[in-house]
């Protein structure tokens, strides 16, 4: 019962439209399809807030999932399901984000070698 709890408040913490809310505490109304670009264009320094939550959404799900003692595949799970409630949350009638950077940082969290490993063609591939 407490993987269950744990995996839908990942949902839930994944679902937290901050980039949203930073858009509209700027006093900007929402348009166009990327908030995180439309929050740049606005404030770098806000920009770059939103950036750093997304990533702590990822990586904290994971640490925390750690933290309690969890099984690795509900932690996995956890990961899943933050990413998920970052491209569609609950909380908003559009879709969220893309989930890249969630992603990452919970992949990144999850297994450091295989992630590190993985990065080798893409670094490559932008070195070309």
């Amino acid at each position: 019962m407490a993987a269950i709890a744990f995996i839908i408040s990942a949902y839930l913490i994944g679902s937290i439209p901050q980039v949203y809310l930073l858009i509209r505490l700027k006093g900007s109304d929402i348009h166009g399809n990327d908030l995180h670009e439309h929050l740049w264009s606005l404030s770098h320094k806000l920009g770059a807030i939103g950036f750093i939550i997304d990533l702590a959404k990822g990586a904290g799900v994971i640490l925390l999932g750690r933290w309690l003692n969890f099984p690795t595949e509900t932690i996995a799970m956890a990961g899943l399901f933050v990413v998920v409630g970052q491209m569609w949350p609950v909380y908003l009638l559009r879709s969220g984000g893309g989930g890249n950077s969630v992603a990452s940082t919970v992949a990144l969290t999850l297994s450091v070698y295989p992630f590190v490993i993985a990065l080798i063609p893409v670094l490559i591939g932008l070195s070309w």
